[in-house]
């Protein structure tokens, strides 16, 4: 059980999935029922729940395969995210996430929690058919252990955040393979670059 904003809602569900270890891909899934107007769902798997799920399950998968990337994308999307979301615009209260493929934006989200924002993005592109093998995924909020291991199990490459990593996401992240591209607290828009 969770709380999030009401939209994307089988995003999120398949995201959640996804980055929790309990699919593999959208093959995985047999149907996402919302009920009661998006408050419940029924969601039925055709892979068998781990066992120890969910207290003692910490599944992670092989190492990733590192991608190439220019940093001209990673400002970009920072670009993106210090012009602001409407939502975070108006409640400062959101996180923002957004999953490319190279300098193409696949899809931009806010939620009122950055793991909600992150499974809704990795939803998105399972349902969209893209290989998540081949994205950067970015995200507004701070990236403790459990984010990185999130974007590990989802198959995303590379991870990038304005703000600052724990010791611990950096060592997962490095045992994992994973590219993890972090900044200060308010990255720098184009215009400051250039000065």
């Amino acid at each position: 059980m969770f709380s999030c904003i009401p939209e994307y809602l089988t995003e999120v569900i398949l995201g959640h999935l996804k980055t929790e270890g309990l699919i593999h891909s959208l093959e995985d899934v047999e149907s996402v029922e919302l009920r009661e107007n998006g408050q419940k769902a029924m969601v039925r798997i055709s892979v068998p729940l781990p066992s120890g799920f969910p207290d003692q399950y910490t599944k992670t998968p092989h190492p990733l395969t590192p991608i190439d990337w220019k940093p001209e994308w990673i400002f970009s999307l920072a670009d993106r995210i210090a012009e602001g979301m409407p939502l975070h615009e108006k409640t400062w209260g959101a996180h923002s996430c957004f999953l490319a493929l190279g300098e193409q934006l696949l899809f931009s989200c806010e939620d009122i929690g950055r793991h909600n924002a992150l499974d809704k993005a990795v939803g998105s592109v399972l349902l969209a058919g893209v290989p998540l093998s081949e994205c950067m995924l970015y995200t507004s909020g701070r990236v403790p252990m459990d984010m990185v291991r999130k974007a590990i199990r989802a198959g995303v490459p590379a991870l990038i955040s304005k703000t600052m990593p724990t010791i611990q996401s950096l060592e997962l992240a490095a045992e994992y393979g994973l590219q993890f591209v972090c900044g200060r607290k308010h990255p720098l828009t184009l215009k400051e670059r250039t000065k």
